[in-house]
């Protein structure tokens, strides 16, 4: 587990840092068997002429079974083999805010407001609306896997009647709270769905994605709620707390399965179980092609590196032509006209599959 410490924030030359800063400690989640995610939040300046510098230093400690050292693992590629990646974060947003629409801080009370404006002199920008939502349903997704990981962790603690009896009433509150916030989703849904003749298009997609991307997330958060409340050998005390918890959550679980088949989404208990996981994983891609700035990136003319990569292409392909010639067939190989249309052929054939293979893997 990678050990992280975070020097204090520095303030630009002529600048001042905004008081009252506060650091959240990092979160690091693996995400799978060979991927680690380290999340740090820093407070944005409260101000229009201030600007804040962070640094932060990660130090990763390896056993050293694990055969890492830097002549395996040399820096550049260290390097070479993470991403950084941005995106704002409304921080203090619990989920009980974001399931009531009318609350001022919610990311949904206000898309509400820029929905109604739209029949209005003072209506916003398609672009503005299409981030709002989308910031809307990362916070919701966010929200509701960070009091579902509490939940879990609760449930792991748990050692006697009374803990079991919290985590019985604990359940019950998220389980209502998540279809609460998916049905406030589903709200603002609608009313976009109301102005469909002006409202931009790209705001109706995205709603789509973040109710099929939250259904989700509830899903397989409150599965594993469960799963650990089974795992738990001191939750078998004879109360009948697991199993009622388990029920609870249960029938929770039944009630979005119905949500989500009205909708028409794909569940995992439906007869197309592998194209669920394969949607999910789509779902999650594009959450975070659309909300997270890769830092690393670098703005390259699409004209100019397709054209350099089409010539590279092409002057492999003449050198693997060349390399044939001996081997093609005597009436092509004495025809001139039919060796230069044959060899042209395979060059064109070679740079297309090459860009469409950089293409599809750009998407």
């Amino acid at each position: 587990m990678p050990r992280l410490r975070l020097r204090a924030p520095r303030s630009r030359p002529r600048t001042h840092a905004s008081p009252g800063l506060v650091f959240r400690p990092p979160q690091v989640v693996a995400r799978d068997q060979q991927t680690l995610e380290v999340r740090q939040f820093y407070p944005l300046p409260s101000g229009l002429d201030e600007a804040l510098d962070y640094t932060m230093e990660a130090y990763f400690f390896f056993p050293r079974s694990f055969g890492i050292a830097p002549a395996t693992w040399p820096r550049e590629i260290f390097y070479r083999n993470t991403n950084i990646l941005s995106r704002l974060h409304a921080h203090g947003l619990s989920l009980k805010v974001l399931k009531n629409v009318a609350h001022p801080h919610n990311p949904g009370a206000l898309l509400l407001d820029h929905i109604g404006a739209l029949v209005t002199e003072q209506a916003h920008g398609g672009a503005a609306m299409t981030a709002l939502a989308q910031i809307y349903g990362a916070e919701l997704s966010d929200a509701i896997r960070s009091e579902t990981r509490q939940l879990a962790w609760q449930v792991r603690q748990s050692r006697n009647s009374k803990d079991l009896a919290a985590i019985f009433s604990s359940s019950q509150t998220l389980a209502r709270d998540c279809l609460d916030a998916l049905a406030a989703l589903r709200r603002v849904r609608v009313a976009a769905q109301a102005f469909v003749a002006i409202v931009p298009p790209s705001l109706l997609s995205c709603l789509e994605f973040a109710e099929e991307y939250t259904a989700a997330v509830i899903d397989e958060r409150l599965s594993d709620v469960a799963v650990q409340m089974r795992r738990n050998r001191y939750a078998y005390d004879g109360s009948c707390t697991t199993v009622a918890t388990c029920a609870l959550l249960g029938r929770a679980l039944e009630e979005l399965k119905a949500r989500r088949a009205a909708l028409g989404f794909v569940r995992p208990s439906s007869p197309e179980g592998e194209y669920y996981t394969y949607r999910l994983s789509l779902l999650k891609k594009e959450l975070q092609r659309s909300l997270y700035v890769n830092t690393r990136a670098l703005s390259t003319d699409s004209f100019y590196s397709n054209g350099a990569a089409m010539v590279g292409a092409g002057i492999a392909a003449t050198w693997a032509t060349l390399a044939q010639v001996p081997f093609i067939n005597n009436a092509i190989r004495n025809s001139v006209g039919s060796l230069l249309v044959a060899s042209a052929l395979g060059i064109v054939a070679y740079i297309l599959k090459d860009r469409l293979k950089d293409w599809v893997k750009q998407k």
